[in-house]
């Protein structure tokens, strides 16, 4: 058995950056059974961690909502005409010449919680292009700062 200090835990712990050719896209779901409603929220990122594009969606059931989330992403994506994608997911894809899929705990997911959070008391659909919402604008610089 290894000591503990020589342990290392294989999931990213902080966001980081796709390679140059690359956009990553990060998804989230949040669910609050005693309001009986959820919300999901994607952001798309370049290497250089600069803001692309993101969305937040309410939700009514609590079944799949990751699922959901990671499929609204994977749309979002294809939509914007990405072909190279890094999907961080905790699971799917189709239609990218390359897509990779690892997975990431809460600390290297905050921009997509922070939508999922936005997205489970939003009242429709919403999507950013080019200029993030105000209420990402520091975690995305934390994530940036690493």
């Amino acid at each position: 058995m290894l000591a503990p200090d020589l342990v290392t835990n294989p999931f990213p712990r902080v966001w980081a950056p796709p390679q140059s050719e690359m956009v990553k896209v990060n998804f989230d779901g949040s669910y609050v059974h005693e309001l009986g409603r959820g919300g999901i929220g994607c952001v798309i990122r370049n290497s250089r961690g600069q803001f692309l594009a993101a969305c937040s969606h309410p939700v009514q059931y609590a079944f799949h909502v990751e699922t959901l989330a990671c499929l609204v992403g994977l749309q979002l994506a294809s939509n914007q005409g990405y072909r190279q994608v890094i999907l961080e997911v905790k699971e799917l894809a189709q239609s990218f010449h390359h897509c990779s899929f690892q997975h990431v705990v809460r600390s290297g997911n905050t921009v997509a919680d922070a939508l999922a959070h936005d997205g489970l008391y939003a009242t429709s659909h919403v999507r950013w292009f080019g200029t993030p919402p105000l209420f990402l604008v520091s975690s995305l610089a934390a994530d940036n700062d690493l």
